[in-house]
């Protein structure tokens, strides 16, 4: 099954994205508000740059102390970012996200513009049973 089939992908709302420079603080309150657990770091043309998530703000910001009211996205992203083309085959990026041990993966169009962002979550009900 391809990503795009899956009812997840049509019913997600638009992911959170920011620039690089702007403040974490700013990105944890949306994250916090809209129940999101990453964010997408995108440039003008909304192709991904990085993602921001719970884990980065937990092993980079708050490990080391970071303010987040100073401190930019782009000193806590993770980048370069693994990206799934719509039409890639959800199982491929379940076993890939298992084994490499991260929950989001963003969704780009052919030209590499930012379109959702699956989680691991999004995926797992695929193997269940109906």
């Amino acid at each position: 099954m391809k990503i795009c089939e899956r009812p997840e992908f049509k019913s997600k709302k638009p992911p959170l994205t920011y620039s690089e420079n702007d403040k974490v603080l700013t990105a944890v309150k949306a994250m916090s508000k809209d129940n999101f657990g990453s964010v997408i770091i995108v440039d003008k043309q909304k192709k991904v740059l990085g993602i921001v998530t719970e884990r980065d703000l937990m092993r980079k910001l708050l490990n080391n102390s970071m303010n987040p009211k100073t401190t930019k996205l782009k000193d806590i992203m993770t980048s370069p970012v693994k990206v799934a083309d719509k039409d890639d085959q959800l199982t491929s990026w379940l076993r890939q996200m298992s084994n490499e041990r991260f929950r989001h993966v963003p969704v780009v169009d052919k030209s590499g513009k930012l379109i959702n962002v699956m989680s691991q979550g999004d995926f797992v009900s695929y193997t269940w049973p109906n």
